[in-house]
């Protein structure tokens, strides 16, 4: 996948779901040609079958351009759940914080 993007740099989320055994699937991540994971055995990541697993780094971008890859490596495979982009860089291993405080009684819409 190619995204057009503003040069810069980038905070990049990667979420995954589980659905296979630790052991049994394999995936290969690359962000801009450079391999992140070669061999990335997502259950045993994430503690097991069924479970959430999240990856985080930050990545640069030049030519507008972000490119994204992930291949299955033995024919199973973790699916990506959601990938995310956020300008700037965090320092990897910061635990995020998301959330709102409102008010009592005000209304979101």
């Amino acid at each position: 996948m190619t995204f057009t993007l503003p040069n810069g740099n980038y905070f990049l989320t990667y979420r995954y779901g589980t659905r296979d055994l630790a052991g049994v699937a394999f995936n290969k991540l690359a962000v801009n040609g450079t391999t992140i994971s070669p061999n990335l055995d997502i259950p045993s990541a994430a503690g097991g079958q069924y479970k959430q697993f999240t990856l985080q780094q930050n990545v640069t971008v030049t030519n507008n351009q972000l490119t994204f890859g992930i291949w299955t490596m033995n024919g199973q495979g973790s699916p990506v759940s959601s990938l995310s982009l956020t300008p700037g860089s965090i320092p990897l291993g910061t635990t995020l914080t998301l959330g709102m405080k409102f008010a009592a009684g005000t209304q979101v819409q």
